[in-house]
Formats: structure tokens, C-alpha cells, sequence
């Protein structure tokens, strides 16, 4: 864990600069965090075709840009609930964080740990995760106190040789990385 005096003079950590940190969550803001992003992704899930079309609706939520939404479900009625989330007066604030890994790191947050980067995975040479990731420092209490829901819930536990300090929590798919997030708040 960085020293929390080394933490305020520098805007980095591990290696990822220009971060901005959680600070202290509580249980009820990252349960929160987890509903809201549950909602977002269940509704992209439910009206995108293929895995452009999920991006594109999380996209438009993310940055409450109407016209990220695929131009098929413009003339869908149903689809109004999508321009309203998407709107910026009806958006969910992820916290500056993607839907599939915000509630993660929230949660993560609330159990002590400082996350540091994170990444649900996106199609096209822009990403830079091949699945959801979140970075993270905790102490090994922290990390045992972790490790039988990250198994539980289809993830796991990596190391990057680029960020030694850090350890990442990775998961399949981002219905796994919510599915930890839900756990570790139930916990």
C-alpha cells in the first residue's frame, strides 16, 4: 500500500499518471455505484445486437451522447430509454469510470483498497486491457479477505510486469467483474 503522505503529493500510481483517487467510499455509495452501473449495462444488453453495438450504448451513457447510439434504434419506440439515460439530464454519473468495472472499483474502494486504473475492454485498437480490469494496491489482509469471491465469482488475480506494485483484479466479462462487485458488498 503507498504511504497516504506520498499519495497526496503525486497524481500517480503504479505507473498511471494523472489519476484521481476514490478516497474513502462507503458500502452504501458503492452498493449505489453498483445498481446504477447494473441498470446501464442491463439496458445496453437488452437492445444492443453484437458487441459494437453494447459499446456504442455504454458509450453513449458514459459521455451522455445521444448520438453514440446505434442509428438503428433511433426510430424504436422502446428505445426511448436508451435517449434518456443517455441524455444528459437523465445519465448516470459513473464517477469518471466505465460501466463494468465502476462498480468494482467502488467496491474495492469501500473495502479498503485504492484502485488505481481500470478498463471493461473495448473493440478496436483503443483499448488497452484484452478484458475488464481493475488496478488496485491493497495489503494482504485486504487481498485474503478478497480472494474467495474473486473465485467465486469467475475471476482472478494477475500481476503486471509494467506495474509490480499493483495488483489486478481480472475478470472474463464484465457480467463477471459486477458479479465480484455485488459479492464483495455482500460480504
Amino acid at each position: 500500500m503507498p504511504d497516504s503522505q506520498d499519495l497526496k503529493e503525486r497524481d500517480s500510481i503504479g505507473f498511471f499518471d494523472g489519476v484521481w483517487l476514490l478516497g474513502s467510499v462507503t458500502p452504501d455509495e458503492a452498493m449505489m455505484m453498483v445498481q446504477h452501473e447494473s441498470e446501464l449495462v442491463r439496458m445496453a444488453d437488452s437492445f444492443a445486437n453484437d458487441h459494437d453495438e453494447f459499446e456504442q450504448i455504454l458509450d453513449a451513457f458514459e459521455y451522455s451522447d445521444v448520438e453514440s447510439i446505434p442509428v438503428r434504434l433511433k426510430g424504436v419506440p422502446e428505445a426511448g430509454e436508451l435517449f434518456g439515460w443517455a441524455d444528459s439530464a437523465g445519465s448516470v454519473d459513473l464517477g469518471g469510470l466505465e460501466a463494468g468495472v465502476s462498480g468494482l472499483s467502488y467496491a474495492l474502494a469501500a473495502a479498503g483498497c485504492i484502485p488505481a486504473a481500470s478498463c471493461r475492454w473495448h473493440p478496436g485498437p483503443h483499448s488497452w486491457a484484452p478484458y475488464p480490469v481493475v488496478y488496485v494496491s491493497a495489503d494482504r489482509p485486504s487481498v485474503a479477505r478478497l480472494q474467495r469471491h474473486v473465485k467465486a465469482a469467475g475471476c482472478g488475480f494477475e500481476l503486471d510486469g509494467n506495474r509490480p506494485e499493483l495488483l489486478v483484479l481480472a475478470g472474463p466479462s464484465v457480467a463477471h467483474t459486477m458479479e465480484l462487485a455485488r459479492r464483495l458488498l455482500e460480504a
